[in-house]
């Protein structure tokens, strides 16, 4: 059993979302990146690669495929974008630090 951490409900542990309030329960679904500039009323609201972190879970009325309910750190207002606005966070593989080879001759002296 798991339990929302916004309102404390009980959830299903497959749960990825609370069928209460809607908060994401697990980090997984709680941040997506920005797959396109979008400009809302003339400014532009969330660009391409950002990260934005997914409060809830809300489908609107009228466009039931806008359901994600983000801020914009730009404007400080709240929106609701849709699957095509997100997807997962790309996180970035370090890459590996191959160390420089060195070549080393090593002197021996034939003992006799």
């Amino acid at each position: 059993m798991v339990f929302c951490p916004r309102c404390g409900s009980r959830q299903d542990d497959s749960a990825k979302f609370c069928s209460s309030c809607t908060q994401p329960l697990t980090d997984e679904w709680s941040t997506r990146t920005i797959t396109h500039d979008i400009v809302i009323d003339g400014q532009l609201a969330f660009g391409l690669g950002e990260t934005v972190i997914i409060e809830a879970v809300s489908p609107n009325p009228q466009r039931p495929e806008y359901r994600y309910v983000v801020i914009s750190e730009t404007l400080q207002k709240k929106f609701q974008l849709s699957d095509g606005d997100l997807t997962e966070v790309r996180r970035r593989v370090a890459p590996t630090m191959e160390r420089p080879r060195t070549e080393v001759t090593i002197l021996t002296k034939e003992l006799s």
